[in-house]
């Protein structure tokens, strides 16, 4: 249940989603007066493949309690990644070292299946704080001692003020665009499609699957006996053409048999992670998860975790030194590692022959 938003608060996050969760938990802990506003009905649903790795796993077992039964698809642990190459001498099925897919190192740990709807609720219904569903930010504005954000609440306009903003809001931030336009006009977008289908496959059901081709890549997954096929956009074919592509490929190596196609949705992805073109945010106003451009190989919810966490420490830091909430964030040792840990995985994305625009 949404709570009745106020005229002012400590910090308002801006996104429901991990990131925004994880900074609010941090922030609640500490008794700071925080909302969650989320532009959406919740729950939502939310484009993204579900999956916990094992670092996301050990954080919430580190941070949360258990999480409970009805979070989880079938099947509810996933073995690691292998990749389906179109072309070329791996042409076949290749067993990675690990379900992440930047780790070159052997690694046996398992990760979750999850609905995200489920799993971005209850991260914020731990965090303890307020939330409030169906509220846009339209814009955010640095005033001397405070933030001032204009909202749209089911379709009613509000002014909020808040001593601190944490952008929450993934890779098209709307509080990244208020303070750096510039950003999202110089950054490189790239389209993604899914389809989701009833019907069969002679893959196991519990693995992650990559499917790249020399210029695209695409996943597949098995959630409840649904099958969730998504592909990337290329310079040549939209993400939608490549869908269709890939669906082809899967029906001729590995007897794919579509009964019904129960879904179909897009997002866009933006390439911050993979130039290391990571922003922090500005004045009172952090930028957290994929706002922020933190993202570890292709696993969102770890960094959104840890950057989350990182940013609400930060705040309280702030509150209580008089210190600027931004500059703690940026020298917060969570930071440097998590920058360090994006950067570590990234090139085996490349090495794997995954094309990232």
């Amino acid at each position: 249940m949404t709570a009745q938003l106020k005229d002012a608060y400590d910090v308002v996050i801006v996104g429901a989603g991990p990131a925004g969760a994880s900074a609010a938990k941090t922030l609640k802990d500490s008794g700071l007066d925080v909302v969650i506003l989320e532009k959406c009905r919740l729950k939502r649903d939310k484009m993204c493949s579900g999956i916990i790795l094992p670092s996301a796993r050990k954080f919430l077992a580190d941070h949360y309690d258990p999480l409970p039964s009805h979070l989880f698809t079938n099947p509810r642990e996933l073995k690691g990644s292998r990749c389906l190459y179109t072309t070329g001498p791996d042409r076949g099925v290749v067993t990675c070292p690990a379900l992440d897919l930047g780790e070159d190192a052997p690694n046996p740990d398992t990760g979750y299946s999850v609905n995200r709807f489920d799993l971005d609720y209850w991260l914020c219904e731990e965090s303890g704080a307020a939330l409030v569903d169906d509220c846009l930010v339209v814009d955010c504005r640095e005033e001397k001692e405070h933030v001032e954000l204009k909202v749209k609440q089911c379709g009613t306009y509000a002014q909020v003020k808040a001593k601190i903003v944490v952008g929450a809001d993934g890779p098209i931030s709307r509080v990244r665009r208020s303070i750096a336009p510039e950003m999202d006009d110089a950054v490189h977008w790239i389209p993604l499609y899914e389809e989701h289908y009833e019907g069969s496959i002679t893959l196991e059901a519990d693995w992650m699957y990559w499917i790249l081709d020399p210029a695209a890549f695409g996943s597949l997954l098995n959630k409840d006996g649904i099958l969730h096929l998504t592909a990337a956009a290329t310079p040549r074919a939209t993400a939608r053409g490549m869908v269709n592509f890939f669906a082809g490929f899967l029906k001729e190596r590995y007897g794919l048999k579509v009964t019904r196609t129960v879904l179909t949705r897009g997002i866009v992805m933006n390439t911050m992670p993979y130039l290391e073109n990571y922003f922090l945010g500005k004045g009172r106003m952090l930028l957290v998860g994929e706002a922020a451009g933190f993202v570890r190989a292709l696993d969102g919810i770890t960094s959104a975790l840890v950057s989350g966490k990182a940013a609400g420490e930060a705040i309280v830091k702030s509150m209580g030194s008089g210190e600027a909430a931004l500059s703690c964030y940026a020298g917060h040792p969570l930071v440097s590692a998590e920058w360090a840990e994006c950067k570590k995985l990234q090139p085996g994305l490349m090495k794997r022959g995954f094309a990232m625009g």
